[in-house]
């Protein structure tokens, strides 16, 4: 597949495939830009009363997706909403006393092989899925930055690689593949010229297997079992390890004429054409040792975290709560802060920041080890993970780990030296820097603690400042714990 990466196994706190409703919000707050495209202008105005479901902000003109009312209610009026450092409009919901039944969108019909393409595309567009991947979901009424005739390849991943992820027996199981696969047919005639690659974990088998059956008899149609290695479910590692392509510089995988969504998008798909459901309500996994249970919650699109935090939180504990991936995740400080399109976990980490006793000869069975030497690497131990640095920043040994882990196959530590020397130049060019796609696994699993993946950031900020070339593909996200070196 592709050189680095790692393998994070053992973990605990990851979500058990338990799926239980999360009640509507009291005050809904709806992001006009959310996934993929253009900020949406209100469609609603104050004192308006809406449904749960409605449209409440679209922009026909403008390559974009609508974006729904999460609750029946009454319209309170625009807002803004600070959005991890960037100021999106909003509206705000007030729920009433009232029906908070999802309304359907008009169409759909569960033999979805009697409608038209035209039809299957409203509906996706509609219904506010098209928003859904980084480059969104094609179809006529502009909800991508390509076409469907303009689609080589469709990649569809049902794995993760994180140290935390959703379930695969509760997004999988049940009736969850055939809703897949249903997914996937009906991307199919819209874009029936185009090639599909299904990347699912080798490591289920059974899903492996009944995947392979279910997509038997469609054209253009392969399925990759494969090692959930981090990063593998990033676009640019799907994309190099799949098709052997790489994404250019500043773009994404649309400028290939490639497509990347995962399995919870493609279902999503399915849902709103066979079953008429606005994208309202998404999986969102509870995980690290801060929640009262690790499991999945049904929530509604909206929600201000604050509330989900305010019921599922362990009394008493300091933790940090992480939005998306632990690698490349956001911290939350705002409860305010809503569940948006492409929020799929919340993570709750023990903080910490006291210096362990010895910690070098203590046996680690509980601390993940790159170098294999505690013994959480000889035996199957649980592993715990905090927001601990567990030990100080020393210099560069160059050992040579980040070079090993790196994906991407630049020598992260030849550009942290120049940078942390002020040594911004196109030398930097030479070594790779703008390859880089920000998973930071060189922060991790550095063992003098030195926060790679910053100064990278840094080196490529500055550089590309001076140079005055477009943003990165890859920029590391503010709080991760990749930034953290957990080891």
């Amino acid at each position: 597949m592709f050189r680095g990466g790692y393998l994070f196994k053992n973990f605990s706190y990851g979500p058990s495939p338990i799926l239980r409703d999360f009640l509507p919000p009291r005050r809904g707050v709806v992001l006009l830009r959310q996934g993929f495209g253009a900020e949406v202008l209100p469609v609603v105005k104050a004192g308006e009363i809406v449904k749960a479901g409605s449209i409440v902000g679209r922009d026909d003109a403008s390559i974009s997706s609508p974006v729904h009312s999460p609750v029946s209610g009454v319209v309170e009026g625009l807002s803004e909403t600070d959005f991890f450092g960037e100021k999106i409009r909003s509206i705000v919901i007030r729920k009433e006393d009232m029906p908070q039944e999802i309304s359907p969108l008009p169409g759909y019909s569960p033999r979805w092989e009697t409608l038209t393409t035209e039809d299957l595309e409203r509906l996706i567009y509609l219904s506010g899925v098209g928003a859904l991947g980084r480059d969104g979901i094609p179809t006529r009424f502009k909800s991508s930055s390509i076409a469907p005739d303009e689609v080589r390849h469709l990649i569809v991943y049902a794995l993760g690689t994180d140290i935390y992820n959703l379930s695969p027996d509760l997004i999988l199981g049940g009736d969850g593949l055939l809703n897949l696969s249903s997914g996937v047919g009906i991307l199919k005639k819209i874009m029936p010229s185009c090639h599909f690659h299904l990347v699912i974990d080798r490591t289920k088998r059974r899903f492996v297997d009944d995947l392979k059956k279910l997509v038997s008899g469609l054209d253009k149609i392969d399925v990759y079992p494969v090692e959930p290695r981090y990063p593998l479910d990033r676009e640019e590692m799907l994309v190099s390890s799949i098709l052997g392509e790489e994404i250019p510089y500043g773009g994404s995988p649309a400028a290939l004429g490639v497509i990347v969504l995962d399995a919870l998008s493609v279902i999503a798909v399915y849902r709103a054409v066979a079953w008429g459901m606005p994208y309202v309500e998404r999986i969102v996994g509870l995980c690290g040792g801060g929640f009262n249970e690790n499991i999945h919650l049904k929530v509604r699109i909206g929600t201000p975290i604050g509330e989900i935090l305010q019921s599922t939180l362990s009394k008493g504990k300091d933790v940090r709560v992480v939005a998306g991936d632990v690698m490349r995740g956001y911290k939350v400080d705002d409860p305010e802060l809503p569940v948006y399109k492409t929020l799929s976990k919340l993570s709750a980490l023990k903080e910490s920041s006291e210096r362990g006793f010895l910690t070098f000869l203590r046996p680690g069975s509980r601390a993940d080890s790159y170098s294999s030497s505690f013994l959480s690497s000889i035996f199957p131990f649980k592993k715990d993970v905090d927001t601990n640095l567990h030990g100080e920043a020393r210099p560069c040994v160059f050992c040579g780990w980040c070079s090993e882990v790196c994906p991407v196959g630049i020598i992260p530590h030849l550009l942290y030296l120049r940078i942390a020397r002020k040594m911004i130049d196109e030398s930097l060019v030479k070594y790779g820097i703008f390859r880089c796609i920000g998973c930071n696994l060189c922060s991790y699993v550095c063992p003098s603690k030195i926060q790679v993946s910053k100064f990278i950031k840094e080196g490529e900020e500055r550089l590309r400042s001076g140079l005055h070339i477009g943003e990165g593909r890859g920029a590391p996200s503010a709080c991760c714990l990749g930034d953290q070196s957990n080891l």
